[in-house]
């Protein structure tokens, strides 16, 4: 029930989407730099949304993908709103012609892309977050330095000619490495809720149809321009329904995923520790740091000569010594067992204990050894060294 209502909550927003992407559409009909600007806006305000969500979420997401992918969308929307603010009739930046709004486009994609690459490159380290702030902040300071201030960056749009080889060669490039995104992210697939890999990976489809749309048009306000915008906002809608929707509904699923596969991973290993060591000839227990028992395989049962339910939670008996080995005598109700303990740290459960293995010097019991003759020592009491 719970899966059916959620299919329908996503059939209905993307249907109230695909409304408001037709009324977007519609708005060029009355002014291009309109359309254009709302296209922009929303893709900017997904970009810095979800840089909120990964930001504030930095210190529980173990998915490193969505952490580079929200700090580089940051970046990306800030080009994208020089892009905006440059473009053709917006009236701000009146002196750099229209090549400029070009320049910033390719600029924001070669950020996009990157970020998707890197992020896919990454989602099984860990990131710094601060690092991949300042990385990022390095890159974009660059490109905008290379446009506005040296002049360097190639000309992307020559004003009753079209596109130049530069910005079509770029397009082309930047869906190779989108492409090689996707690939990485399909490969890497158990990192990801498997609804959130789909909408990424249709959200990289997108937004390289969006690129080739934008290696076809001539002038600034031609068919294919608008087709790429209208491409662009199906592309970051998809991001936002990944990064920031499922983020907020389902933050288990998606900021939690790998968190919730170490969990069952450890769950096995711990059903699989338990299965080797009950099979063991050895005798082994686990106690917290106040000595009571948290776990004793079946031999350590038999040879401490009591039920598992008695021994659990009780306290063991024994000198617990971490990081020796000694020969002792555990005693029993029908006389005494020799056996050489060894005793290490390790955790139990999510908390510091000791680990005790016990092994027999002796198969069956017997009375214990008299040692009047041996005078008092420091292991009086059935506890001898063992090397």
């Amino acid at each position: 029930m719970p899966q059916d209502t959620a299919g329908r909550r996503d059939v209905v927003s993307m249907l109230i989407a695909a409304v408001l992407l037709v009324a977007v559409a519609a708005t060029r009909t009355y002014s291009f730099p309109l359309f254009h600007s709302l296209a922009e806006v929303f893709s900017i305000a997904v970009a810095c949304g979800v840089f909120m969500v990964v930001w504030n979420a930095r210190r529980v997401v173990q998915n490193s993908f969505l952490l580079v992918v929200g700090v580089g969308l940051l970046f990306v929307g800030i080009v994208d709103l020089l892009h905006m603010l440059a473009y053709e009739g917006m009236g701000v930046f009146t002196a750099h012609g229209q090549d400029l709004p070009v320049q910033l486009w390719i600029a924001a994609r070669y950020l996009h892309a990157a970020a998707f690459l890197s992020g896919a490159l990454l989602v099984r380290r860990r990131v710094i977050p601060e690092l991949a702030v300042l990385l990022f902040a390095a890159a974009t300071a660059l490109l905008l330095l290379s446009i506005f201030a040296w002049g360097v960056f190639p000309s992307c749009y020559v004003a009753g000619e079209g596109l130049t080889r530069f910005k079509v060669i770029s397009e082309y490039a930047i869906c190779v490495v989108l492409l090689a995104s996707l690939l990485l992210l399909i490969e890497r697939r158990r990192a990801f809720d498997p609804f959130v890999l789909q909408l990424l990976a249709v959200s990289i489809v997108a937004t390289i149809a969006s690129e080739m749309a934008f290696t076809l048009y001539i002038g600034l306000y031609d068919p294919a321009n608008m087709l790429g915008h209208l491409l662009k906002i199906v592309a970051y809608y998809l991001i936002y329904k990944a990064a920031i929707e499922n983020t907020l509904l389902r933050p288990y699923e998606v900021l939690f995923s790998d968190l919730k596969r170490s969990e069952e991973a450890s769950r096995a290993s711990g059903v699989q520790f338990r299965r080797l060591v009950d099979e063991s000839p050895d005798g082994f227990v686990v106690v917290n740091q106040e000595g009571m028992v948290r776990y004793a395989n079946a031999r350590a049962v038999v040879m401490l000569g009591r039920t598992a339910s008695e021994l659990v939670d009780s306290p063991l008996g024994l000198p617990v010594r971490p990081g020796t080995a000694a020969e002792l005598d555990i005693p029993r109700k029908d006389g005494v067992i020799r056996a050489r303990m060894r005793v290490v740290e390790t955790f139990w459960e999510g908390e510091a204990a000791y680990l005790i293995c016990l092994h027999p010097l002796a198969d069956r019991p017997h009375e214990p050894a008299q040692r009047a003759q041996q005078g008092p020592g420091p292991h009086r009491g059935g506890v001898a060294d063992a090397p």
